[in-house]
């Protein structure tokens, strides 16, 4: 007989008509996602440091609870309409399998299932503000704007009890399957289904027909088992969990919402998982699960993995380690753990103090990635003489203590040479004949022997603790982590304008994500970033024909094709403006030069990432998205100089490009977007005599002036935080 444990928190099951108590360490079967978090409620019990709370389980919103207070959870799954309550301030936390408003992922090869699929995200967008706009108006206050801090998003998880048996690649008889749904109940479809094809149909179908034609070219063994809607496909989860267990590639398009039990259940079972895209949530951070925007290339990504038994079963123990780390049962728990505790911590104002956390010294505590190596700072300098002393103090200043400092002169004719050999020993000086800004970083590399390299402009400068706050965000896997830098002028005075702006929950996941659409993402300059010597050693000595200048920016550029980019919203470091430096001088001074030589240069850096791309087998979108900076230059190209070459295509088409940019890249918040279009549309109409004003005010940054400033400001709005607080490190 099994003893009576007292439990430290109570869980109960709502339902449409009724509220039961649940007994984690004794459940009965609910299915739908329920048992999946039942067990976590067992796992929360178990680590004993939450204690006096009641958590709320079910699978629709519910219009009101038995009980609110800072005492409460509510815990709500597959809630496919993101449905938010007036009562949701009320509570402790909130989570949900759902984030609290859709976002949209672009998966879709062509313009008409694009613009269905965006005409279902308004749709579903809709639906989002007209119950928060009720539940503002029921409440009368403020304090729904506070629920995505109150929200934790967590993976939707199985459909029913799922406890698989995971088998090597070698043992399992099936190549590639698809089980699943293709249609809707004929009582679900919405009054947009009977006009419109939703994406989830238009998804599944394109990607039948891809499967069907596979399987008459070829032997492989494939499973294809559909069904009418969804509750007939969980009529036999015995025969589905046995084939998912015999099978080594999982076919996981998307479903109503991007997201889908058959992507976690297919992670569970240890199969190489092929999806749509994922939203950029934390547990699809690191996901090895291969990512398909076009059906049709599906056949291609069989024959290359199947083709190559050694990378499936690597693949395989990647997905099943991802499901350890950051879907399995106890991660979702300690996340869940780790997040309540924070918000426990915080109560709101006027909330009664209660006692929520107990001693946390009995909590096993996770082990901490510790980075360590030598760090090899390479100082570039030609004719700074000025600056270039600066630049070598501040790195050997760093707190972090293995370092070596190497410092490239590329031919000055200033004092530079003298000023750098006063350093004696401290540093290794190289001097060469004036070769250009390529040839002396590859000469630096050369000569560097630290684990992790950063390459230090010689007009710039590094914070003391810039390089141990770098090592400290470094995770297995990255190749790079980036930060902000200080705009300081001549004489070293802080312009109070830290660049680039990165958002909130700029992961390397989404990153990957933008690099691998447009071939670039948010990144800052040359000083801000510490690269892996295991990456940089993939792509020097860098080409100096084709790479003539700026080498950061292809280092920059093909970093997310080799490992993770992870980045630090913190002032690290130090640009410094002085007028001598091209970037600020040709923003003061803007000519229609500039936007020629960039989009030249561009072209280089486009061919070399799409060459490594094709290297690493690394699927980028083809042809790429045009990325706004691009677009600004070749539509000032279409104003100023219409001759040259460098732009094929009319001014109209660029502007349909830019469209293209705003539907397809979510970063930077709809605002943000909004206000870079607008930006847009002004250039392609406004007088080229006031664009020859405000280009250098508005591309400047010492002399940009109050009110560009001001506008800068107001479309660089931040996303909405994502539903969870972000884990150290993310």
């Amino acid at each position: 007989m099994t003893p009576e444990i007292n439990l430290r928190n109570r869980y109960f099951h709502l339902s449409r008509d009724r509220i039961e108590e649940i007994d984690v360490f004794h459940p009965t079967e609910y299915r739908r996602g329920k048992d999946y978090f039942i067990d976590i409620f067992r796992m929360i019990e178990e680590e004993g440091s939450l204690q006096g709370l009641m958590f709320f389980l079910s699978e629709v919103s519910p219009k009101a609870l038995p009980r609110y207070g800072k005492d409460v959870v509510l815990v709500l799954i597959a809630d496919e309409h993101y449905c938010c309550r007036d009562y949701w301030p009320d509570l402790l936390g909130v989570i949900r399998t759902y984030p609290n408003w859709p976002k949209y992922l672009d998966g879709f090869p062509n313009s008409w299932a694009r613009w269905m699929a965006l005409l279902h995200f308004f749709y579903k967008l809709a639906g989002c503000w007209i119950a928060f706009g009720q539940a503002m108006i029921r409440r009368k206050d403020l304090a729904m704007f506070s629920i995505s801090r109150q929200t934790l998003h967590v993976p939707l998880s199985f459909f029913a009890r799922f406890r698989p048996t995971v088998k090597p690649m070698s043992e399992r008889s099936i190549d590639y399957a698809f089980l699943g749904s293709v249609e809707y109940h004929q009582k679900k479809r919405k009054a947009l289904h009977r006009i419109f094809q939703p994406p989830k149909l238009a998804s599944r179908n394109r990607m039948i027909e891809e499967i069907l034609g596979y399987g008459k070219t070829n032997q492989r063994q494939g499973v294809l088992q559909t069904t009418g809607d969804f509750d007939e496909s969980v009529c036999e989860p015995a025969r589905y969990i046995e084939a998912l267990e015999n099978c080594k590639i999982s076919i996981c398009p998307r479903g109503a919402n991007p997201e889908t039990y058959r992507f976690f259940e297919s992670c569970a079972t240890g199969c190489v998982v092929l999806s749509e895209p994922l939203p950029d949530a934390w547990f699809y951070h690191e996901s090895p699960a291969i990512v398909i925007r076009d059906w049709k290339r599906l056949p291609a990504i069989l024959d290359s993995l199947l083709g190559d038994s050694d990378r499936l079963q690597t693949l395989s123990r990647r997905t099943r380690a991802f499901w350890e780390k950051q879907l399995s049962e106890k991660a979702v728990a300690n996340r869940i753990i780790s997040f309540l505790q924070e918000r426990g911590r915080r109560p709101a104002k006027g909330a009664p103090q209660e006692v929520l956390i107990r001693n946390q010294k009995s909590s096993p505590q996770q082990p901490l990635h510790r980075p360590h190596g030598k760090i090899s700072i390479v100082i570039i300098n030609h004719n700074y003489g000025e600056f270039v002393c600066s630049a070598i103090v501040s790195a050997l200043a760093q707190t972090w203590a293995d370092k070596e400092v190497i410092v490239v002169d590329d031919g000055s004719t200033d004092d530079s040479r003298d000023l750098i050999f006063s350093f004696g020993p401290r540093i290794q000086a190289i001097f060469q004949e004036k070769g250009g800004h390529t040839r002396a970083v590859n000469t630096g590399f050369a000569a560097s022997a630290g684990k992790y390299v950063v390459f230090l402009d010689a007009d710039d400068l590094l914070y003391p603790v810039a390089l141990a706050s770098a090592m400290a965000a470094f995770r297995p896997g990255d190749v790079k982590v980036q930060f902000q830098l200080a705009t300081i002028d001549r004489l070293g005075v802080d312009q109070d304008f830290p660049f680039p702006y990165f958002e909130s929950d700029f992961s390397p996941m989404l990153v990957r994500e933008q690099a691998y659409a447009t071939g670039w993402y948010p990144w800052t300059t040359s000083s801000g970033n510490l690269y892996s010597r295991e990456y940089l050693e993939k792509v020097f000595p860098l080409d100096s024909n084709r790479i003539y200048r700026s080498p950061d920016s292809i280092l920059n550029k093909l970093a997310p094709l080799y490992g993770g980019v992870r980045t630090l919203r913190q002032v690290l470091g130090a640009y410094r403006v002085h007028g001598r430096n091209k970037w600020a001088a040709t923003a003061a001074t803007w000519t229609p030069q500039v936007a020629v030589n960039w989009l030249k240069l561009n072209q280089q850096l486009e061919a070399v990432f799409i060459e490594h791309a094709r290297q690493q087998g690394v699927h980028v979108r083809q042809p790429l998205i045009h990325p706004f900076q691009k677009l600004e230059y070749e539509v000032l190209v279409h104003r100023f100089a219409p001759h040259e070459p460098v732009v094929s295509q009319g001014l109209l088409a660029t502007l349909g490009k830019g469209w293209r940019w705003f539907i397809l890249v979510p970063s930077g918040g709809i605002l943000g977007r909004m206000g870079r279009m607008t930006w847009l549309i002004l250039l392609a109409v406004a007088p080229k005599t006031f664009l020859r004003w405000a280009l250098p005010r508005a591309r400047g940054q010492i002399n940009r002036s109050l009110f560009w400033k001001l506008l800068l400001e107001m479309t660089r709005q931040q996303r909405r935080d994502a539903a969870s607080p972000p884990i150290q490190g993310i």
